[in-house]
């Protein structure tokens, strides 16, 4: 019979009953420390106190009240934001997968708006992970996941990671951008060259594409940087993070959302904790602990609970 939680994790025979810092603590008394960190989401650790206290703080006011009013919580992280990145305007959502589903979004409403109405392909790259819905399963490509779904969702041409002429022999009338990741996680922690980035960004350039960058895993200063795409020196059109996708008001347009005062209060706190925009501490072959430098007044974080900045640093990125 199934469970009431419907099985579509795997998920291990132990519970945690709370955390301090990089420890968790198990319902049958253990204690363990934290690699995983959240998948990469617990980015002060466990029991923060001052992300506890916004929690509680924000939940007191008010928690939701939708689109249809100012949210200055919104309003003031966009700015901040912004302000730390190359975009222009941000779009807040609720999970990685819809941040992705955004990106592609914007890049087809670009396409139309410019005139192109018949460009909504987007090429994609083998060994990618961009979400489970519907249109990001058939982004990822991944035969395991698409079992069983019916009709894959069209628009997606997917083709070698790191392979700029696979690309550019994709590249078609139909072709409106392309989505990558800098830092593979799921396809196996494999990274982006410098020249495969810079290719790809001259290639959108030259076919007038939009270049969407999916740093969902490798952004937030994982890689030792703000975003992963930053040690080729580039810049996206668009950026999708673990919970908004960016973009620049000179290629695509839409507009910025978002409801829960509760979510982006917390949101908020986390930025503010972290003390402004993130760039390396690090010795050449170290890990990547990191300062935090937002626009927001300076402050030194703790290494990552996962020993590296998120899980996903590696020491190639001290170049």
């Amino acid at each position: 019979m199934i469970p009431a939680l419907m099985p579509t994790y795997n998920r291990a025979d132990l519970a945690f009953e709370r955390g301090e810092g990089a420890w968790l603590y198990a319902t049958d008394g253990r204690r363990f420390l934290d690699f995983g960190s959240g998948i990469s989401t617990a980015s002060l650790g466990h029991g923060h106190q001052q992300l506890a206290d916004a929690i509680a703080e924000q939940a007191h006011k008010v928690m939701h009240v939708s689109n249809l009013y100012r949210i200055p919580q919104a309003e003031r992280l966009a700015q901040r934001l912004v302000d730390a990145s190359f975009a222009d305007s941000v779009f807040f959502c609720n999970s990685g997968a819809e941040a992705n589903e955004g990106m592609v979004k914007m890049i087809r409403r670009a396409a139309y708006e410019t005139g192109h109405a018949e460009r909504y392909r987007v090429i994609t790259f083998e060994g990618a992970f961009h979400g489970r819905t519907l249109a990001m399963l058939a982004a990822t490509g991944n035969e395991k996941y698409l079992k069983g779904f019916g009709p894959v969702v069209d628009g997606f041409d997917q083709v070698p990671f790191n392979n700029l002429n696979a690309v550019r022999n994709a590249i078609g009338p139909q072709t409106a951008g392309i989505v990558v990741e800098a830092l593979q996680g799921e396809g196996g922690i494999r990274e982006g060259s410098v020249d495969f980035l810079r290719g790809l960004r001259a290639a959108c350039d030259e076919f007038d594409l939009l270049l969407g960058m999916d740093e969902v895993q490798c952004g937030m200063g994982r890689t030792g940087k703000l975003f992963g795409f930053e040690w080729a020196g580039i810049e996206p059109d668009v950026a999708a993070k673990v919970f908004e996708p960016f973009y620049r008001a000179d290629k695509s347009r839409a507009r910025q959302s978002g409801g829960a005062g509760l979510g982006l209060a917390i949101v908020a706190a986390i930025v503010e904790a972290h003390g402004g925009s993130v760039r390396l501490d690090t010795q050449p072959g170290a890990g990547a602990a990191f300062t935090v430098r937002l626009p927001l007044a300076s402050a030194t974080t703790q290494p990552s609970p996962t020993g590296t900045a998120g899980g996903l640093a590696d020491s190639r990125y001290g170049r």
